[in-house]
């Protein structure tokens, strides 16, 4: 019955939007038992006018909320259903902040935490679940506290993983790298794994490929290639000047064909304008000579209508002398002569507008007239194109024998020759053969993808070797072996680590920057 007559009484109310709209959305929510919906438009109903009594009336289904959810949440939390009792409480933090909701948000924390504590920070697995049980209650308990404790565990962990990763450098370096790794990915904040940094330097000294870069049919070692395919490699490779026992030979070997040119030509016709004529403007003076006349016009008649205001006047004069006498001389005279100075009035304000228009019109008129002499400039354009086509072959010389393809490219050059001539806007140009350098450069990028893509091939085919030569079982030789293809050894060990992990059917998400190394791969 309390509801009813609150729902009746907030339809009835008369009052002016928003605030009605609110109280309108309060009543809706109410009539279909929406009680935290009711008590959020209410709030704001409260907000809009404050000492209102709906103030009132959102206190009290604010304390119903909150008693409400106390009551759904607590039978919850007693039998260790955390994550229910977080979503019974839900409703109730939306719209209050009642010390006893936070008392019970605290409970659950301090009860998940301890949940989590069952995974000590041992071994990988151990560590990546603890991290993964402690953030997946963070946005749902969502209190400052929780969040900080949160970073703290993550803390904790990283510096557990650092050190496991400590203990595997010295006989098992790509599992030391891959697990620093994961120590900077479970950090609260950005930081840098001293044992991955040293790891990544030793397997790049114990395993990068060296490589002899050669330009050309006689070959010359191209240094700034290889530098190039070094950053490209990821340092998988690293450039010599020669190839040696177990160097990789790559040879580049250009075979520019003639350059060719054709050219076509173009007659242009180019418009310029050669003088300009400057003569008066016939309107300009024909409107001088009218306004002249007009405005002496306007002076006589200026001058004539002064006149007959003053004889008006003194007419006037001797008619209130006569003390405004009605049939009488005086008033004659008066009226016949206050007539002339109105009519004079009216024909002056005719010729003042006949002036002004005739003044408008001259200053609207040029006094100058000017005629633009045109002339054409006609000259021819030539239009050149060259071509040059490069088929070039990038042999591969590893440790399996000799590979080759041969790929070819096509560049190209356009040029302009044409005179100049400044009055018509004419650019000169003169084209010029380019150099076949400057052409070769342009297949370059071409080229270096196809020599980047053969590197690429002799690095998977000694993983390949490197993987044959693993024992079942040797997860540190396979990690190693997987450095050829790719560097970053974090992404397949975090992929392999991520679904031991998942194996143990808990219900709690991957740490986001895992997910992100995962699914990049």
């Amino acid at each position: 019955m309390r509801t009813a007559a609150l729902v009746v009484a907030l339809l009835v109310a008369g009052c002016t939007s928003p605030f009605r709209q609110a109280r309108d959305q309060a009543a809706a929510a109410l009539a279909r038992g929406d009680y935290p919906a009711a008590t959020a438009h209410l709030q704001h109903a409260c907000r809009l006018q404050p000492g209102d009594e709906v103030c009132v009336e959102a206190k009290k289904l604010e304390v119903r909320v909150v008693t409400d959810a106390l009551a759904a949440a607590r039978g919850l939390c007693a039998k260790s259903r955390l994550e229910d009792c977080l979503e019974a409480l839900r409703p109730a933090r939306a719209v209050s902040a009642a010390p006893e909701l936070r008392r019970v948000v605290d409970e659950v924390a301090r009860s998940h935490l301890a949940r989590c504590a069952t995974f000590p920070l041992t071994s990988e697995e151990d560590v990546v679940t603890h991290v993964r049980c402690v953030e997946a209650l963070r946005e749902r308990i969502a209190t400052a506290e929780y969040a900080t404790t949160v970073d703290q565990e993550r803390e904790r962990a990283a510096q557990a993983v650092e050190t496991l990763a400590r203990a595997r450098s010295a006989k098992a370096v790509a599992t030391a790298l891959a697990t620093g790794r994961l120590a900077e990915c479970l950090a609260p904040r950005p930081m840098r794994s001293p044992v991955a940094e040293e790891a990544a330097q030793t397997l790049r000294a114990q395993q990068q490929v060296p490589l002899a870069v050669m330009l050309g049919a006689q070959p010359v070692h191209d240094a700034a290639l290889c530098e190039r395919l070094e950053v490209a490699t990821g340092q998988r490779v690293g450039c010599v000047d020669n190839q040696g026992v177990d160097a990789v030979g790559l040879w580049l070997i250009p075979r520019p064909a003639p350059m060719q040119h054709t050219q076509q030509t173009f007659v242009r016709d180019a418009r310029y304008v050669v003088r300009v004529d400057r003569y008066r403007n016939p309107r300009h003076d024909e409107l001088t000579r009218q306004l002249s006349r007009q405005a002496n016009r306007f002076d006589a008649a200026d001058r004539e209508y002064q006149l007959a205001r003053a004889d008006c006047e003194t007419m006037e004069s001797r008619l209130a002398r006569a003390s405004y006498c009605q049939q009488c001389a005086a008033r004659d005279q008066a009226e016949a002569t206050c007539n002339r100075a109105r009519a004079l009035r009216s024909h002056r304000e005719q010729l003042e507008a006949a002036l002004r228009d005739t003044r408008s019109a001259l200053d609207a008129t040029a006094e100058l007239l000017e005629d633009e002499v045109y002339d054409t400039f006609r000259y021819e354009e030539v239009r050149h194109h060259w071509s040059q086509v490069f088929d070039v072959t990038v042999r591969v010389v590893g440790a399996d024998g000799t590979r080759e393809q041969v790929r070819r490219f096509e560049a190209s050059a356009d040029g302009v020759t044409r005179p100049g001539f400044e009055p018509a806007g004419v650019v000169s140009s003169s084209a010029t053969t380019p150099r076949s350098q400057a052409l070769f450069d342009q297949v370059f990028p071409s080229m270096f993808a196809d020599t980047q893509a053969a590197l690429e091939a002799e690095l998977a085919q000694r993983e390949g070797k490197a993987l044959a030569r693993c024992a079942a079982g040797d997860d540190e030789c396979r990690l190693r072996a997987s450095w050829y293809r790719q560097p970053d050894l974090s992404v397949p060990w975090m992929a392999a680590l991520e679904q031991r992990v998942d194996a143990r059917a808990l219900p709690w998400p991957a740490v986001a920057c895992t997910r992100r190394l995962v699914a990049s791969n």
